[in-house]
């Protein structure tokens, strides 16, 4: 939707890492949320986090805060950031000049040291125990045990990676599979589709090539868990959303009200109104924060 791209432009440091996830809301294996972020009234309103009900759990004192993937949330609490758990308990805190952090899966998260553009990117675990070193240039994340790196890409003006070469490590950070590609996808289904000059083709585990199996983007994207179209207030009017988030275990995030307008150079967007929890049952359970208090502050689309 134009609305979506409209909201990642605002994200001037993309720092708070929105949940990437498969259809279904999660990956396989790892804890549904049971907190929520939400943001006060006002503009120096703080997040805080709420549970599938709505009962404000962890009382608003953040500056930022960010969803919960694999049990861990990313906070910042005036000049300290760091990781909470689900019972709001800090966890650890970020050592300064960490540019940004990446959501957990299979235990790790990536994380960059430096400039975002510049800097190298490692892995740490849900203690905040550094596993991978920063040393790549650009990475995925985990998915079967295996995530793809990248040495040598380059950030170019006006935003785009270019170059490198790509291979797979493993969660003790050993290369499994040589940084010899020169792109990669994520393993599914224990095969991972690979360039190599103009051929693109499957790989296994072991980065033997598969045949037989059809480009990635012509396969059948499974459907998104969605919330309906129209959710209800709790006194049970009928409000009609403007863009809809997956469900994350039981709640997903709808957007309500505004105006839509279209910028002279053709971007569009939705202004006002504001975004709004809704349960699997349809029913509105809480306000998350109004548009015109900014997307930056608070969860936001991590540009990966």
């Amino acid at each position: 939707m134009a609305y979506r791209i409209a909201l990642a432009i605002l994200v001037v440091l993309p720092i708070f890492a929105n949940a990437h996830e498969p259809a279904g809301g999660r990956q396989a294996g790892e804890a549904l949320p049971r907190l929520y972020p939400f943001r006060q009234t006002g503009p120096d309103g703080k997040w805080g986090y709420i549970d599938a009900t709505g009962t404000i759990v962890v009382k608003p004192a953040y500056r930022l805060a960010g969803d919960f993937v694999a049990g861990r949330a990313r906070v910042t609490k005036s000049k300290e950031t760091g990781y909470i758990d689900q019972d709001g308990r800090w966890v650890f805190t970020l050592p300064k000049g960490w540019a940004v952090t990446r959501p957990f899966s299979e235990g790790l998260a990536g994380f960059s040291v430096g400039d975002m553009y510049a800097g190298k990117w490692g892995y740490l675990d849900r203690d905040g125990k550094i596993v991978v070193r920063p040393k790549y240039d650009r990475i995925g994340e985990f998915t079967q045990g295996l995530a793809r790196v990248n040495l040598g890409a380059k950030w170019e003006f006006p935003g785009t990676w270019n170059g490198g070469k790509w291979g797979f490590i493993d969660t003790r950070g050993r290369v499994v599979i040589p940084i010899q590609f020169d792109g990669a996808d994520d393993f599914s289904d224990d095969t991972a589709s690979v360039t190599k000059g103009d051929r693109r083709f499957h790989i296994d585990r072991q980065g033997r090539e598969v045949a037989g199996r059809e480009p990635k983007e012509a396969r059948t994207e499974a459907k998104e868990d969605l919330p309906a179209e129209r959710v209800r207030t709790p006194d049970g009017q009928a409000k009609r959303t403007n863009d809809r988030e997956a469900f994350r275990g039981e709640l997903a995030r709808v957007h309500i009200g505004g105006t839509y307008s279209v910028a002279d150079d053709g971007g569009a967007q939705w202004l006002g109104g504001a975004w709004y929890y809704v349960h699997r049952k349809g029913t509105l359970v809480r306000r998350v924060r109004n548009d015109d208090e900014g997307q930056a502050s608070g969860y936001g689309k991590e540009d990966r």
